[in-house]
């Protein structure tokens, strides 16, 4: 005799009606978060405007932290992402040899055409060269292949990047530099080509030391071969909906560089693996990204804000 399951009792009409509610509610949520971030991306517009109309160079950011996993790669895309959504021209420039960022914009080994690392090695190669369109909108690319590692040598001069970028940075309103996770020769020229350095890191062990050392080469890049660097913040990512350890290290990160964390921090969530997955702006995943991308356009504000009271060379 075969048994039949047991039959689920009926939800009564207020249960249905919670659950309907609950719904509507969180749906609701989703979309003030999405407004959210609209009104936040139209503060940048004037964020913008008021850069260009005091006739400021290029925003230049290298962002670095000598520790790998804390979200750098991911920060640098999301700040690009928001930045053309106040219709910025952007150009990213991976000095990752890893090229996370330029695979995500859609280079990869199979693409075709000079790199950074040409254009570092040979004098034959103009950057412009070495730029590409992606399929990013508004987004431009100087990618990275892994024999970029070849330059960590330290016959590598400071300055290279510079020299690379002082043709072709005045074409665009904000280049973000993708650092390695070291504070080798990479990150040395690419702190040497930028006006401002923006570390990222992560609520986790180490976290407030690897910050600290990090800062400290900022420091010997201002004093040794870039008078103009300033360091514009701090962002913390993958921050957890819960645990103690994370909330720790946070709490230790806001204690010792209260001056410098940019609030809010940015909080982990599935969607952002979905986006770099598909090699895809977060911005096109609607309103679960809402929690992301608001943040995001709130430090891409900060960093704008930094680069107004930096000064520089006119165009």
């Amino acid at each position: 005799m075969t048994l039949l399951p047991p039959v689920p009792p009926l939800q009564s009409e207020q249960t249905r009606e919670e659950g309907r509610q609950g719904r509507v509610g969180a749906r609701e949520n989703s979309r003030h978060q999405w407004r959210v971030m609209v009104l936040a991306t139209s503060s940048l517009v004037w964020s913008r405007l008021a850069v260009l109309a005091s006739g400021a160079h290029v925003i230049t950011v290298a962002v670095c932290n000598q520790k790998g996993g804390v979200g750098k790669t991911t920060s640098t895309l999301n700040l690009a992402s928001a930045a053309t959504a106040a219709s910025m021209r952007v150009l990213v420039v991976d000095m990752d040899p890893q090229c996370n960022a330029s695979q995500v914009l859609g280079w990869n080994r199979a693409s075709q055409g000079y790199t950074v690392t040409d254009a570092l090695m040979s004098s034959d190669v103009r950057a412009v060269d070495a730029i590409h369109d992606t399929s990013w909108d508004g987004v431009s690319v100087l990618p990275a292949v892994n024999a970029l590692a070849v330059l960590e040598a330290p016959t590598t001069p400071a300055g290279a990047l510079r020299d690379v970028l002082s043709s072709v940075v005045d074409d665009f309103d904000l280049a973000l530099i993708d650092c390695p996770p070291s504070v080798g020769h990479l990150t040395l020229n690419a702190l040497t080509a930028s006006t401002l350095a923006l570390v990222v890191t992560s609520p986790s062990a180490f976290a407030s030391e690897g910050v600290l050392l990090i800062t400290e080469t900022i420091q010997v890049v201002q004093e040794s071969y870039n008078p103009d660097l300033r360091m514009a913040g701090i962002i913390c990512t993958l921050m957890p909906p819960r645990g103690r350890e994370a909330a720790l290290r946070l709490s230790e990160l806001r204690e010792l560089y209260a001056g410098d964390l940019w609030e809010p921090v940015i909080p982990r969530r599935a969607v952002v693996e979905d986006a770099i997955g598909a090699g895809r702006p977060l911005a096109e995943f609607g309103a679960d990204a809402a929690p992301v991308l608001v943040p995001y356009a709130a430090h891409l504000t900060h960093l704008m804000s930094a680069a107004r009271r930096t000064p520089r060379r006119r165009r």
